[in-house]
């Protein structure tokens, strides 16, 4: 009996000492601001992963457009040297020779592309609130060296059409036909991607609160009241890859499983695309919800 009674007055005098110790806690209440904590933590370093992701997504398509437009300027330089060379020797100048005509041909492709390219950057760089001093530094150095090199050739276009005016012609009518061209292209090969948690895609019209993509309606036509402002537009030929960073990644937008790969261990890093072409096959509008 006296050894029950012991165990009995144990237990109780643990029981007050438990009290004494947390006189005021409320169960749970530690827990419940703690979770709170975690979870605004835990939100600012996905919006924080987020805002990285976009920046390396954004350098990553801006330096591939920059690289383009070198090696379109190393081009240049090649076929004006080839023309260059045969003005100085008038008696092999024709506005018929092959040489000379695809000479020029490729001229005023290359010259377009670089417009265009320029300009696609500059306009990506106002419409980006990203801080990228740096890059819109390069683009203005580099817009500076197309533009000499759009004189340059120009000079040279009025030194050949003033040895035969039928060259003023060809480069007239190719720089017409490889401006059509390049129009044509670019709208064919435009696509637009965007990510951001479900809270983010439904706050800015991206997507629906039930999960899906509000961009196109039952006619494949935009809805009314879509948030195209939200989305990165690029072209479907330079763009190999998305950075990324989060720990779930989910598509929302139909492209053919086997033309793209998520990679990354421990988190999926990036989106590769493996097939430019039937990746954006069926949609010309890449959704993610990021976690």
């Amino acid at each position: 009996m006296k050894k029950y009674l012991f165990i009995a007055l144990a237990i109780g005098l643990f029981s007050c000492q438990q009290e004494t110790e947390n006189p005021t806690e409320t169960p749970g209440e530690n827990n419940t601001i703690n979770n709170k904590e975690l979870n605004d933590l835990k939100a600012e370093n996905l919006d924080l992963k987020h805002q990285i992701a976009v920046k390396d997504s954004m350098y990553n398509y801006y330096a591939a457009y920059m690289n383009d437009i070198r090696t379109n300027l190393d081009l240049i330089q090649g076929k004006q040297k080839n023309l260059f060379d045969k003005t100085a020797n008038p008696e092999m100048l024709s506005a018929t020779d092959p040489n000379i005509v695809e000479d020029i041909q490729e001229l005023g492709k290359l010259l377009n592309d670089n417009q265009a390219k320029i300009a696609k950057l500059k306009a990506e760089i106002k419409n980006n609130n990203t801080q990228m001093n740096a890059f819109e530094e390069m683009i203005i150095s580099l817009s500076e060296e197309v533009e000499m090199k759009n004189m340059e050739i120009y000079q040279l276009q009025q030194e050949m059409e003033n040895m035969d005016a039928a060259f003023g012609e060809l480069f007239e009518a190719f720089k017409e036909k490889s401006e059509t061209l390049e129009s044509t292209t670019n709208e064919l090969n435009t696509a637009f991607f965007a990510y951001g948690t479900k809270k983010e895609l439904i706050e800015n019209n991206v997507i629906t609160t039930e999960g899906g993509f509000i961009g196109i309606g039952k006619n494949k036509e935009l809805a009314d009241d879509f948030n195209q402002d939200y989305f990165t537009e690029v072209n479907i030929m330079d763009l190999s890859e998305i950075s990324l960073g989060f720990d779930k990644v989910e598509l929302i937008t139909t492209h053919p499983s086997g033309s793209y790969a998520f990679k990354g261990d421990d988190q999926i890093t990036k989106l590769v695309i493996n097939d430019p072409k039937t990746f954006w096959s069926v949609s010309k509008y890449l959704v993610m919800v990021v976690k």
